[in-house]
């Protein structure tokens, strides 16, 4: 039972003294069964030698009290042997999990009597008897104490329950050999958390701080268990895959891209070390491909984190069964809540049960990477820090979709609709939607970040170091698509479009560009396949996402203006790999209107000052390291680069067009003209007035649509709640929100004539990379060339 390898008994059958057999029999049949088997094997074993226990039902079910007496009767060498069947599946295929007809006719890996009296006699052999790790009570009696930290107490029914506990655990590591490592589920998890002395010792001190009684306690965390313990079994793990497996097949193709080597390094790292996964959420999917990609490869489940709202009818029973724990919104005033749930985590980290949430919070509105929500990082850590867990290791889990349904539904609420509440009929809904074509889906791990020892939980800083390591180490492992690259192209020319040789040539080229920086790519890209991307930018078309025009003499694509928004999410998912590229741009194109004595300090200066502008929209290195980054991008470019710095325009001009094609008003302009809507607002108020950051938003909305309609911003992308609520940050991070006196006026004034010639320089670079592609050669020329 779990027992070190030099305390296992080598050969169970010789063992001399006596034994004590627990059959872990459901019914009739099963006990039957197995007192046949345990005859074949052991020999004659009378009624003293064994005792009949459910122990695969749940644990609130079992009479304890005749295993207790047996216990306590037998001596300290009697061998403790548990024993269970194992239903077979005629014809199964172990990778296919059962349908739902299960849920009708009952799971044939758990038949009743009669079921099970006709497998017998059709096929003995799908009934295959498993002998768990046998241990003496000596044994079983020291590791108890161990567990208890109460060498002293008398045994009785806490020792029987607990012999039956491992009695269950040490037979399903024999069943999982036969069914596999996906359903590995924890058991007993509520009677093991308040046996520990931790428990108890955390009770008593709260009723004495309270005034209240242990026991009084005790009960009120026994209900807060319920609400909170996740209760998996196989049948429901098997339905829940199925249901994901039928919403990743909708619309997606079968099979996720991934890295065969990276998942059996997350393998063997879940084995040995506590580990939880951190997904990046872009929309419900990426709740639901880290479950699968378990299932599909036999690993041990997930232990997933939601939010309350999801125990909704029908979709919440499912979840709960198959290892969704649902959190309150809001437990502050619990304490006792806070004892279980941190109790609950260390359960789960200790006994190597992996758990997942999203990094974010809640799904990109935007498509790139929003900053961390502290929420359940904190609840891990609070258990670590208090557990003793060490070297917990967090996996960042990145999926990347050709085309992801909530799009639409994202750039709708950006513009101030309402979000549609989740119910089984929004489920059902959502369901249906994914249905039309929507490509390839790929999975990245990202390198864990270790945490050694666990901070205190309230050290925010530490925690926050934590949460920016891990969306760094996201973001460098998220590739680049077809669909983000054309995305980004584009958008560059908008409102011009690309021919197809344009867009092909600015595709191979950007592809090209982040390979030599090591920047991950989807498989069309890497090595470059015209066919492959030509399937997905047809995806891309069929969608509306993209506009193609192919009856005139070339292919044109180009996007329609009110698509903007949904081409601009996926053009955020990767542009924080361009940006030390963006923000050289823009620093050379302000050089270029003037440069003073020295432009290599005034370059620096623009560089910082442009990191500042957008400091509250991407993830930054230290600063020192930062520099290096771009310092590199530049030696990569032109080694000469500050030699054509210090020969004024002329220098600067030829470096500029080194960096073609340019990405900067393409990946940023969104911003600054959102932020330009936000200052505008401010620049307006008068002396003793002040705008607060809803009031910003709202009225945002308003005149930004306004503005694109006048065409003082370029793009229906450049307007969104999050985008003007960042705009707002940024005023209160420069001191400028607060109440209207002249010189925070002149102040508010001053950075909005910045971001007005921000976006004049970025239109000087649209027109730039036009000119560029003018020189690209049409497919006739092309073929002349050849």
């Amino acid at each position: 039972m779990d027992l070190p390898a030099h305390a296992r008994i080598a050969d169970p059958l010789r063992h001399t003294g006596r034994k004590l057999f627990i059959i872990d029999a459901r019914n009739g049949v099963e006990r039957r069964h197995l007192l046949d088997w345990l005859h074949g094997t052991w020999g004659e074993v009378s009624r003293e030698d064994y005792l009949s226990l459910p122990l695969s039902e749940d644990d609130e079910k079992l009479v304890l009290g005749p295993l207790a007496e047996r216990l306590a009767a037998a001596g300290e060498d009697c061998l403790v042997v548990p024993v269970r069947v194992a239903w077979r599946i005629n014809q199964f295929d172990k990778d296919k999990p059962l349908g739902f007809r299960a849920l009708l006719f009952g799971d044939p890996r758990m038949p009743g009597s009669l079921r099970a009296r006709l497998i017998l006699l059709r096929d003995r052999r799908r009934a295959q008897c498993l002998l768990g790790e046998p241990a003496t009570v000596g044994q079983l009696k020291t590791r108890f104490a161990e567990a208890i930290g109460a060498p002293d107490e008398d045994h009785g029914e806490a020792f029987a329950g607990w012999v039956a506990r491992q009695a269950t655990l040490t037979l399903e590591v024999e069943e999982r050999g036969v069914r596999g490592t996906r359903y590995k589920v924890p058991r007993f998890v509520g009677d093991s958390i308040a046996a520990s002395p931790r428990f108890r010792s955390e009770i008593a001190a709260l009723a004495a701080e309270r005034g209240e009684t242990p026991r009084e306690l005790t009960a009120e965390a026994r209900k807060y268990m319920k609400e909170l313990i996740s209760t998996p079994s196989a049948l429901f793990l098997d339905l829940r895959a199925r249901l994901e497996r039928f919403m990743m097949t909708q619309g997606y193709d079968k099979g996720f891209r991934h890295d065969p080597a990276e998942l059996e390094a997350l393998r063997e790292l879940i084995r040995n070390k506590p580990t939880v996964i951190l997904f990046t959420h872009k929309t419900y999917l990426d709740g639901v491909t880290p479950n699968s990609l378990f299932y599909d490869n036999d690993m041990t489940m997930l232990h997933s984190f939601g939010g309350i709202n999801l125990d909704f009818f029908g979709i919440g029973t499912l979840f709960r069964r198959s290892g969704m724990i649902f959190i309150r919104r809001s437990f502050q005033d619990l304490p006792v809540y806070k004892i279980v749930l941190r109790l609950y985590i260390a359960y789960l980290l200790q006994k190597r049960f992996p758990m997942s949430w999203a990094l974010e919070g809640t799904r990109s509105r935007l498509g790139k990477l929003m900053p961390p929500k502290y929420g359940i990082l904190k609840y891990v850590i609070d258990a670590a820090h208090h557990g003793g867990i060490e070297d917990l290791h967090i996996v960042p889990f990145v999926t990347s979709f050709d085309l992801i349904r909530d799009v639409e539904e994202y750039a709708a609420e950006q513009t101030g609709q309402a979000k549609k509440p989740e119910s089984l009929a929004w489920f059902l809904g959502y369901l249906k939607s994914l249905r039309e074509p929507m490509g390839r889906v790929r999975i990245d791990l990202g390198a864990p970040v270790v945490v050694k020892i666990a901070p205190d939980p309230e050290d925010r800083m530490a925690l926050s170091r934590i949460a920016f390591d891990a969306s760094v180490s996201a973001n460098r492992v998220t590739p680049l698509t077809v669909t983000s690259i054309m995305c980004l192209a584009l958008l560059g020319t908008a409102p011009r479009g690309a021919t197809g040789e344009e867009l092909a040539h600015l595709t191979r080229f950007l592809a090209d560009w982040a390979k030599a920086r090591g920047i991950r790519l989807s498989d069309e890209l890497d090595p470059f396949n015209r066919d492959a991307i030509r399937a997905t930018a047809d995806k891309l078309v069929n969608s509306g996402l993209i506009l193609r025009d192919d009856v005139g003499r070339e292919t044109v694509y180009t996007l329609d203006p009110a698509k903007h928004p949904m081409a601009s999410y996926y053009r955020n998912s990767v542009i924080h790999h361009f940006l030390d590229k963006t923000l050289i741009e823009l620093a050379l194109f302000r050089l270029e209107e003037s440069c003073g004595d020295d432009p290599v300090a005034e370059f620096w200066a623009e560089v910082e000052r442009l990191r500042d502008l957008f400091k509250f929209e991407f993830f930054y290195p230290p600063r020192d390291e930062f520099r290096r980054a771009i310092e590199t991008e530049l030696d990569r470019t032109d080694g000469q680069w500050t030699a054509h710095l210090r020969a004024g325009p002329k220098g600067i001009k030829a470096l500029i067009r080194r960096f073609q094609p340019l990405v900067g008003h393409a990946a940023l302009l969104p911003f600054v003209e959102a932020y330009s809507v936000v200052f505008e607002q401010l620049a307006r108020l008068k002396d003793g007035e002040a705008l607060d950051k809803a009031a910003c938003v709202e009225q945002g909305l308003a005149e930004g649509h306004q503005a694109y309609m006048l065409r003082r911003i370029s793009s229906e992308a450049s307007i969104g709640k999050i985008l003007f609520e960042n705009g707002y940050t940024l005023a209160s991070h420069l001191g400028l929100a607060g109440t209207t006196d002249p010189e925070v006026a002149a102040q508010r004034r001053a950075v909005l004539a910045d971001l007005r010639a921000l976006t004049r320089r970025m239109e000087r670079m649209r027109i730039e990379v036009l000119a560029a592609a003018e020189q690209v050669p049409t497919r006739e020329q092309a073929e002349e060339l050849a």
